[in-house]
Parts: structure tokens; sequence; C-alpha cells
């Protein structure tokens, strides 16, 4: 029942989601008299389910920064109580390899994104690898990534190709499977009309099966410029938008630009606000800097100006901006820093 009402609170635009969260760590927190469940009459399934699942939920909210302040720490040790009561009872969901997989990579993001007493690239790749064990898709792409960019670990093109490869053969038919099929498309591209139409095809399925993410590359694509696509600011406005009722960060924040911008629509600063302020709630470091420029001056938020020539701002957009500000900092944001640093030391 608390989980219950956790999500409804969670999927209703108007609700205090302070609430929410109240009632995921109640669920998480219960007790149940039964510490093992009888295979008779299953009881305790639904206990161990819902608890595991409240879990899951709370560690993608605490690691994402959504509707709680980010902790790296909190999210690693609810997804190992998730994975703890896995042990305990083979639940419907506990004995979901999806959701298995879903827990391991979270806790591989937990051990990439965590400070100095969690990061550990080795074990994030250890947590990627069970899910790859178990075909995830997702996972074998990670972990390509990982070898490719070469940013948490040495750069070994050999190891990234046979990752992208599984990557690739673990795909199922879903959107997403598409979504992860021509996004490895895309990173192993060598350039080429006949490479870009491919890449841009596949990701059209994927968005025409409910892909967000897919949608916003189409976007990107877009607004860049595609052999195959072409170059439209108003087509990759139109997908970035659709990526964003599915609450695609990076969507969200690609219309903020363009409101700012009036790339593709009608410059508006109010809109660049409002979907700045969304894509920062949802962690994006990039749209509170910006956010927090437009509050500041948005004369010359969009003009790389100096913005800390703040022409009579009000107290509170000064205030809502240092906040923003602060949170880019703390997540390491160097922009975020400097500005911040100039703003304490005005008299």
């Amino acid at each position: 029942a608390m989980l219950s009402l956790a999500t409804h609170i969670l999927e209703t635009s108007d609700c205090d989601k302070s609430e929410a969260v109240s009632l995921l760590q109640r669920a998480v927190d219960q007790t149940c008299s039964a510490s093992v469940v009888d295979p008779t009459t299953m009881r305790g399934t639904i206990f161990f389910d819902e608890k595991s699942k409240a879990a899951v939920l709370l560690a993608f909210m605490y690691l994402d920064g959504v509707h709680v302040e980010k902790n790296i720490a909190s999210a690693l040790e609810l997804f190992q109580k998730a994975t703890d009561l896995r042990e305990r009872r083979e639940g419907a969901y506990l004995s979901d390899q999806a959701a298995q997989n879903k827990i391991w990579k979270g806790m591989a993001r937990c051990h990439l994104e965590g400070g100095p007493d969690i990061y550990d690239c080795q074990q994030a790749i250890d947590f990627y690898q069970k899910a790859v064990d178990s075909q995830d898709s997702e996972a074998a792409f990670c972990i390509a990534s990982l070898y490719r960019e070469g940013k948490h670990c040495d750069r070994d093109d050999k190891i990234a190709s046979k990752y992208f490869t599984l990557a690739r053969n673990y795909l199922s038919s879903g959107s997403e499977a598409h979504y992860w099929a021509a996004l490895y498309e895309y990173h192993n591209s060598d350039g080429g009309s006949v490479n870009d139409k491919r890449i841009c095809e596949v990701f059209q399925v994927a968005a025409s099966k409910g892909s967000s993410a897919a949608n916003y590359m189409l976007g990107y694509l877009q607004m860049k410029g595609s052999t195959y696509l072409g170059q439209s600011e108003t087509a990759a406005v139109a997908h970035f938008m659709e990526a964003a009722v599915g609450d695609d960060v990076d969507a969200i924040y690609n219309l903020g630009l363009a409101y700012l911008r009036g790339d593709g629509v009608d410059e508006g600063i109010s809109l660049a606000l409002e979907n700045f302020r969304r894509a920062a709630n949802l962690g994006d470091t990039d749209a509170m800097y910006n956010l927090a420029c437009i509050l500041l001056n948005p004369e010359e938020a969009d003009a790389g100006g100096d913005v800390t020539e703040r022409h009579g701002v009000s107290q509170e957009k000064l205030s809502e901006a240092l906040k923003w500000l602060q949170l880019a900092a703390d997540e390491g944001d160097a922009d975020a820093k400097s500005l911040l640093t100039t703003l304490i030391e005005e008299p």
C-alpha cells in the first residue's frame, strides 16, 4: 500500500514529492514476522517484493538526485538492501532477472559517480559484468563505452569492440533495443552517408516504438546536421519535445537552449527558464548553471555576457541562482564554481 501511494504521488505533478520519499523509506524499513516465506502458502511474497521495489526506486532517486538531495552512499546502501532481499525471497519481482540487472547497473553507476570512498572503476565494471552475464545489452554497452572513452580506465579499443558486439547481439525487439542498436552504430561508425542513413533509420524505429532517448538523438543529429536527415532546428526541437514527455533530461536541457537562443522556436526566456529548471531538478549541472545565469541577468545569459552585472535583480532570484550554482559546484561544475566565487566575493 505504501509503495502504491508513493508511486501515485510521484506520478502526480502537483503533489509534494517529499511525502512519496517518506512513504518509500517506510516501506523499506518495515519488518515482517516471517523471516522466510512458507513455500506452501507463499506468505510474505508480496511483502518482500514491495520492500525491494521501494528500495530500488528510492535508490535511483538518491543516485539521480530526483526529489531528494543526491546521495551516492545512500543509493548504494539501498541497492545492496534490495540485493539482500533477493537472497531471502525469490518473489515475482525479485526473481525477475531484468530487475536484478537494473540493481547491478545502479550499483555500477554508484562506483563511477561516488566520491573517493565509493569510486572504484573495477568494481563498477564487475557489477556491469554481472548484468552482461545475463545478456543485458545496456550493461555491455556501458562497459564498451568505458573502454572506448578511457575516462575511468585505460582505453582499450579491442575490449570496447568486444563489448559493443555483445551489446548488439543481446538486443531484443523493444524500443530500447533499437535505441541501443543505433547508438552502437553511431559510436562505431566510420562516417559516410550510408552509415548515417542506417543509424538514423534505427533511431527512427526506436522513436516510433516510444524511446525518448532515440527521439533526443534524432533531435541532436538534426540540430547539428545529418547527411541523411539534413539540418533543421524546427525538426530538432520537435524531437526534443517528444523526448521531454518521457523526462529525457538531455532533451529538456536542449529545449531550454532552443528557447534561450530562438533555435527552431520563438525566443522565450520564460520557457527557457521552465525547461532549465526542470532539467536542473533532474540533476543536470549545465541546466543549473544556465538557470542561474538567466536569473541573474537574462539579457546577458544567451550572449555569454557578464551575468554578474545584476541590474537590480531581486533577492529572491539571487537566492535561487546561488542555490543552483552551489548544487552545480558541488557536482564539480567548474563554471559554476567560478561564478559562485565571484558572486560571493562581490560587496
